[in-house]
């Protein structure tokens, strides 16, 4: 058994390791603003910033693993205020390593392939960074201030999906009941993503609480072959047993046309998990399979 912080327990990711870790572990969370309200894991309010007090916390806790969940993705707020993107994503990740030292804790920061451009595709965790937006610089950032410390796991994600803690604002939830409710949606069918569960996050965290601190370094999380945002919703609406035919397949441009972003997409941000698979010797299960058990999880309402 080990002691375990979630940092942002109230996230996507926070979340389901906490419930993924919960019975065999020791689980503390911390939250900013939304407490993640998860049985048998208490949870402390946490403004993450410059201050924040990492040493005292460590001493409270004395945790084996720390996983570092909290992130300000929100593209506009991230481009509007990018000073709080840098810091959340970034600095403050920083701060907690660097508390660490001369512990024998070890830090999993969770990363994204937006740090990438999206004009490969099948990144690898040599391929150079090239971000387009403030967000994915930040992480870029991140990634680079924790490299240089010890015992520091940095794990990139790709495009997430699970219930959200928070149903109000959780784009997966809105997209379930969208799809259910037959709205018309356009989705783009021209870009390519690596489309993670999160039970598979959940679980190859979970593995990573064994792994060796000699082990630590850079990884991409494996995930099935890569999809469209179109292809990923018609599968889903087959899981749930939901008509797909008013979903419009469109192109990035046209969907952006009518959905202006802040920051331009890439076409291709899939990323390639080989190292993960080959170190810890774990295999993502297919997407199909993930929503066929996301779907059973709704009906008995076990979230």
């Amino acid at each position: 058994m080990q002691r375990v912080l979630i940092v942002g327990a109230s996230s996507l990711v926070g979340a389901h390791i906490a419930m993924r870790l919960r019975d065999e572990h020791l689980v503390t969370g911390t939250f900013n603003e939304h407490s993640p309200g998860i049985r048998g894991v208490p949870a402390l309010r946490l403004p993450l910033r410059e201050g924040t007090p990492w040493g005292d916390l460590l001493k409270l806790l004395r945790p084996d693993t720390i996983f570092y969940c909290a992130a300000e993705r929100d593209e506009r707020v991230c481009q509007t205020d990018p000073l709080r993107a840098l810091a959340v994503n970034a600095e403050v990740p920083a701060n907690l390593a660097r508390a660490m030292e001369g512990t024998r804790c070890k830090l999993v920061y969770f990363s994204s392939s937006k740090v990438f451009s999206g004009d490969q595709g099948e990144y690898s965790e040599a391929d150079e960074t090239h971000p387009l937006g403030n967000y994915g610089q930040s992480k870029a950032r991140g990634e680079e201030l924790l490299g240089g410390f010890e015992s520091v796991f940095t794990v990139r994600l790709g495009t997430l999906f699970g219930l959200g803690p928070v149903p109000k604002r959780s784009l997966f939830n809105r997209l379930l009941f969208d799809i259910w409710n037959r709205a018309d949606l356009a989705v783009i069918d021209d870009e390519l993503r690596s489309f993670h569960s999160m039970e598979w996050v959940a679980e190859a965290a979970e593995r990573l609480l064994t792994a060796d601190p000699g082990q630590a370094g850079l990884y991409h999380l494996p995930a099935p072959p890569k999809l469209s945002h179109y292809s990923f919703c018609t599968a889903l609406g087959k899981a749930l047993g939901a008509s797909t035919s008013h979903l419009e397949p469109v192109s990035g441009a046209t969907y952006s046309a009518g959905h202006p972003s802040p920051v331009s997409r890439g076409r291709d941000t899939s990323l390639s998990g080989a190292i993960f698979e080959a170190t810890f010797g774990i295999t993502p299960p297919s997407t199909a399979k993930s929503l066929k058990r996301l779907v059973e999880t709704l009906k008995t309402g076990s979230f």
